[in-house]
């Protein structure tokens, strides 16, 4: 296996059941052991909106200090797809999240980043349109952000990543289950598909008890543990 990054994100990756290569951090549609997952990296800049604080996170409908990641992801869904219809997730990164399954982004240290792209944008022949193809929705401490996000080459009929079953909650039930008393991260990232031959949850510890799992996202199997 060889991968490169950037700006923390894959953008070249060999490896023998990976069928395909991001190149420069453009978007293509990679077959995986046989199955397709999306890559997407950013290249054009962003663009976005934010609040501050508990009034950003009181306009999105949560209070920033006990979050439902779940709750959150459903209703980003249907914000996304009123960007773009045709909106797909792409990526779920969240760090410090609690054995409760929920997330503190006021005092707690938690951050959620969370992509959609448009599928009819990634692969349209107009810069113009790549240029609006990607959303990423942000919190932290400071609030909720809106990023708006492109790419520069064209890439048709790239694949979304499903929403997944495997609950906020029951990744942390897993985590207590083997002796984690902090925080821990999650990351579902089609990038790193090749771990488990297939999308999973990539969940491990930064500190404390090392444990680091993948699991999987339709039923939390332990598909993987380091």
């Amino acid at each position: 296996m060889m991968a490169k990054l950037m700006g923390g994100r894959l953008i070249g990756i060999v490896l023998g059941g990976l069928m395909s290569l991001v190149i420069a951090g453009t978007v293509i549609a990679q077959t995986v052991f046989g199955i397709d997952v999306p890559i997407i990296g950013r290249l054009l800049g962003s663009r976005g909106s934010s609040g501050s604080g508990k009034s950003s996170f009181k306009r999105f409908g949560i209070n920033g200090k006990k979050t439902n990641p779940d709750k959150v992801i459903a209703k980003l869904a249907k914000r996304a797809r009123k960007w773009r219809r045709d909106a797909k997730l792409y990526s779920i990164t969240i760090l410090n999240m609690k054995t409760d399954g929920t997330c503190d982004f006021l005092k707690g240290g938690s951050i959620m980043t969370i992509e959609f792209f448009s599928p009819a944008l990634v692969g349209s022949s107009s810069v113009t349109k790549r240029k609006k193809s990607i959303k990423k929705y942000l919190f932290n401490s400071v609030g909720f952000r809106e990023e708006m996000w492109g790419v520069k080459k064209a890439y048709p009929n790239v694949p979304g990543t499903p929403i997944p079953k495997c609950s906020a909650k029951q990744i942390g039930k897993i985590m207590k289950s083997k002796g984690v008393t902090g925080t821990f991260q999650a990351t579902l990232d089609p990038g790193f598909a090749f771990a488990t031959k297939g999308l999973s949850y990539n969940v491990q510890t930064s500190k404390g008890k090392r444990v680091h799992v993948y699991l999987d996202i339709h039923n939390c199997a332990v598909l993987k543990e380091l």
